[in-house]
């Protein structure tokens, strides 16, 4: 794990640290004489010291922590927070809130008053799960909320087929981590308290890259960082670990011009990536960084050579990958793509399980930290665009032509590139489509629609996945031609 990352936890843990005292000072007074002042909810303790330091650990909250995430039961329980692998959709943290002022554990009877927070929640779990007759370690309180972290794990494995590898409860200004936990909630043995950590929020910043060392993202997850060179693909696979390697496209979508004295007008730059499946089913994206974004052309007479470029910059990544792998690679087709995987949605089962199928097999994907940068996967050709169309001769590249059918899609023709909507050839190029029927049959299961909604199918290289139970050519693609066709024919 790099030092840099720990030092921006730590700093992360001092500031929240300060915020929350802030927020302490700011609690409302007493309501009358002999009231107690109120203490953090849980709720503004999720919100404002949460909600921040699982970010910090390198947890992404939109896309890998589901919040209130249902795990099914006889009666349905309800996790503050699963962090989840974003690859495999598997669970990995769990992760209970409890409001600021909760106590820290505490012995229940003076003959453990000199054991160690760790022995005690080790002693109440034994309690617990070994049905001792003994009389529980803990308090009332703590006895039932690590019952409850017991019953989330037992049941998360029952629903998912996982055992998540970390569990942890937090007020804010306590910690309490599970680093075994298949030992302490599911194995019929004694727990071992040196698998429990403790932390006290005096001791967070001097202790956060022990925290760090036991939550963050890629601790757990061992994940690899969201892009990779070539020559950092050997830390983790080598050949004989990868299933698969796909070409694809990072696209970037800008525009320029004005807003208010003109129309803004759309610029897609790609850059050649490689999507490399690792045989347990992680997708790492490997990049050249010393080449630079080449730029989609608008007009079909330059996207020849714009193909031809992409080709063979994907071309030279292939190579390099296969160079530092020593082992050739070889891409492979679309159809063996698995899909990019499901977000967890908050609230929802989804985020407990593979969930792919769900939503059928995604092959694009946003960029979290950028909006308007996407991830297209294309497999073993180089690029999402065709250099023409399939099927030559149809209307539907003309909203006039479609309107004399009565098929034109939206009021108006699109006659420039525009920014919203989504449309980066106009009205009469051979890429743009303009026909209402296409366009209501492919809602919802565009690939390219994060960033163009105008592009004709038949130029578009997802076309055979999109249609695979119509004809090649289905309407009105290729049979509704030009009514000028004809009339030309004759004067010839």
């Amino acid at each position: 794990m790099s030092d840099r990352a720990k030092a921006d936890f730590k700093r992360k843990v001092a500031e929240l640290i300060m915020e929350m005292k802030r927020h302490e000072a700011l609690t409302r007074p007493s309501d009358f004489e002999g009231d107690e002042a109120g203490g953090i909810l849980e709720h503004n303790v999720r919100k404002y010291f949460f909600n921040e330091l699982l970010p910090g650990l390198g947890w992404n909250l939109a896309q890998a922590v589901a919040e209130e995430a249902r795990v099914k039961a006889e009666q349905t329980l309800f996790l503050d927070y699963l962090g989840v692998h974003l690859d495999l959709r598997k669970p990995a943290l769990i992760f209970e809130a409890k409001a600021w002022e909760k106590p820290f554990v505490s012995a229940v009877a003076s003959e453990n008053a000199e054991k160690s927070p760790s022995q005690l929640i080790a002693e109440t779990l034994d309690h617990i799960k070994l049905r001792q007759p003994a009389a529980r370690a803990t308090t009332a309180q703590w006895t039932e909320w690590i019952g409850t972290l017991r019953d989330y794990a037992i049941r998360l494995h029952a629903q998912s087929g996982t055992f998540v590898p970390r569990v942890a409860i937090s007020s804010g200004q306590w910690l309490v981590i599970f680093t075994d936990t298949k030992n302490a909630f599911l194995d019929a043995v004694t727990v071992n308290p040196d698998s429990i950590l403790t932390f006290r929020i005096q001791n967070f910043v001097e202790q956060s890259d022990q925290i760090f060392d036991h939550l963050s993202y890629q601790t757990i997850v061992g994940a690899p960082p969201e892009l990779l060179r070539p020559t950092e693909l050997p830390t983790y696979l080598n050949a004989q670990a990868i299933r698969h390697v796909f070409r694809s496209l990072w696209v970037a979508r800008h525009s320029t011009g004005s807003r208010v004295a003109f129309p803004a007008v759309p610029r897609l730059e790609v850059f050649p990536v490689a999507i490399v499946q690792r045989s347990d089913g992680v997708l790492l994206t490997v990049r050249d960084d010393t080449r630079a974004p080449i730029w989609v052309p608008n007009g079909s007479d330059a996207l020849s050579q714009h193909l031809v470029e992409v080709d063979a910059a994907s071309d030279a990544l292939l190579r390099d990958i296969g160079q530092v792998l020593r082992s050739p690679v070889i891409a492979a087709s679309i159809e063996e793509f698995p899909g990019f995987p499901s977000i967890p949605v908050r609230g929802s089962v989804i985020g407990l399980a593979l969930g792919s199928d769900l939503a059928g097999i995604r092959y694009a994907r946003s960029i979290a930290k950028a909006p308007d940068e996407f991830i297209v996967v294309t497999g073993s050709l180089p690029h999402f665009l065709l250099a023409a169309p399939r099927v030559a001769g149809c209307i539907g590249h003309e909203w006039g032509q479609c309107e004399q059918e009565r098929t034109q899609f939206g009021p108006a023709p699109i006659l420039h590139q525009s920014v919203s909507p989504r449309a980066y050839y106009a009205n009469g190029s051979p890429h743009h489509c303009a026909h209402r029927g296409i366009h209501d049959r492919r809602h919802n299961q565009c690939h390219i629609a994060l960033f163009d909604d105008y592009l004709c199918c038949q130029a578009c290289a997802y076309q055979p996945l999109c249609w695979e139970d119509e004809p090649e050519a289905s309407p009105p693609c290729g049979t509704m031609l030009r009514a000028v066709a004809p009339v030309v024919a004759e004067a010839e």
